[in-house]
């Protein structure tokens, strides 16, 4: 079974997202808005192949397919 999350890797984007919204006064929409804001050169691989999103309130998610399927 894979793990649900890599803790370094979500602590990382989630301080990103934190200096993101303290820059902008707004929530990324996506990931890729921290690479277009100038906040992280880019985004890092998750080891266990795990992509990530935000969710409505911007808190980060697991998303392995459109509809959360793993």
């Amino acid at each position: 079974m894979r793990m649900a999350k890599c803790p370094d890797l979500v602590d990382f984007l989630e301080r990103a997202t934190a200096v993101y919204i303290t820059r902008y006064k707004k929530i990324p929409s996506k990931i890729s808005d921290l690479v277009d804001g100038g906040i992280i050169k880019e985004i890092p691989p998750d080891p266990f192949g795990i992509k990530y999103r935000y969710d409505e309130l911007g808190r980060m998610k697991a998303s392995c397919d459109a509809n959360d399927n793993c």
